[in-house]
């Protein structure tokens, strides 16, 4: 394990080995999928993850101010495109990792399938878990696109983004039983979060509470890992189970994440959907493809101070 003094060194060069993320995501698929080397690769990256995520709010705050006296890029084809390849990359995990958790739990029981992590890191289904992993980075993409477009940019938004990012490249290399839990919710959300953007985007009509829907499957997904993870923690606890693949750090630092998670995501829900003058915030109206709303005119010709793009 290596020092906080080395760790801090690490953090102060940049080290990106593409190469390897690159032979690992087009010839890693299949039964032989070499998760030591993923394993080490994502655990070797994690300074580079924390830097990515500096750089990334840097580069989209920069983008923001810049685009202050510019007009809105319109980017439809390519947000279309975009939003497709996640829904597809999304749907095809989750199918993946529904599939395994069903098997496994089936086949081994609840107990079982709680405390260990099997073969869901390895052969087939361990490469999908690493392509899930390789997305946190990619996803990032989404807010340029709602930058570039002078769409809302909200703080769940960006925090969403570097969180997760950094949380998963810590936490895959433990290989804790919770990660199961953690990227099959994640995973199904995903598909149909990106689904709805693409459908948004090329103006496929839809009711009018799919949004508050898609929003609502978000939250739903972190009350259930709350209910899992502290279930497990409970379960090693009382039994003292430890040969379970439990690990505390990435337990509880996963419950500070998914709390703070769900308060802003409630938050934002009672914001967008109670108070019909915020439409203009809604998270899921910045990746989609229609028109920004216009705003509502004031009454009195007096200048309303303080009020922001």
């Amino acid at each position: 394990m290596q020092s906080l003094s080395d760790f801090l060194s690490k953090l102060l060069h940049w080290h990106f080995d593409y190469k390897t993320l690159g032979k690992l995501l087009v010839h890693g698929s299949g039964p032989n999928f070499p998760y030591k080397k993923s394993s080490k690769w994502t655990s070797d990256h994690l300074p580079f993850a924390m830097q990515m995520s500096v750089i990334y709010v840097a580069v989209i705050f920069s983008i923001r101010r810049a685009m202050r006296r510019r007009p809105a890029f319109s980017l439809r084809l390519p947000l279309a495109v975009w939003n497709l390849f996640l829904a597809l990359i999304s749907i095809l995990m989750a199918y993946k990792f529904v599939k395994e958790f069903l098997t496994f739990h089936f086949t081994n029981g609840m107990m079982h399938g709680m405390c260990y992590s099997g073969d869901f890191m390895k052969g087939a289904n361990g490469y999908f878990v690493f392509v899930f992993v390789a997305s946190k980075l990619f996803e990032m993409i989404d807010t340029l696109f709602i930058v570039l477009r002078k769409r809302p940019l909200i703080f769940l938004h960006w925090f969403h983004h570097i969180v997760t990012f950094v949380y998963v490249m810590w936490a895959y290399p433990q290989n804790p039983s919770g990660n199961r839990y953690g990227f099959v919710f994640n995973a199904i959300a995903h598909s149909v979060m990106y689904s709805y953007y693409f459908l948004r985007t090329v103006d496929f009509p839809l009711p009018k509470w799919a949004s508050k829907s898609v929003t609502l499957l978000q939250i739903t997904q972190f009350i259930a890992s709350l209910f899992f993870y502290p279930l497990l923690a409970v379960l090693v606890y009382i039994y003292e189970l430890k040969t379970c693949d439990f690990k505390w750090d990435v337990f509880w630092w996963g419950v500070v994440m998914n709390v703070a998670y769900l308060i802003l995501f409630l938050q934002y829900y009672r914001n967008a959907y109670s108070h019909p003058r915020n439409l203009s915030t809604r998270l899921y109206d910045s990746l989609d493809g229609l028109p920004k709303r216009p705003r509502e005119q004031p009454k009195v010709s007096i200048p309303v101070k303080g009020k922001q793009d």
